[in-house]
């Protein structure tokens, strides 16, 4: 993997960082979600049951 030096400005890297730690929380809190729907669907499973 390459990475690329990229010159920004001091604001506009609080920019991007701040853009980045927002979609982090949004993905947490989707998964906070998803855990949550999984384990009830989880309780519903049932072995030989018709």
């Amino acid at each position: 993997m390459k990475i690329d030096y990229v010159d920004i400005s001091a604001d506009e890297f609080e920019q991007k960082m701040a853009a980045f730690s927002a979609d982090l929380d949004r993905l947490f809190a989707e998964s906070v979600e998803l855990e949550r729907e999984i384990g009830e669907k989880l309780q519903m499973l049932r072995f030989g049951e018709k």
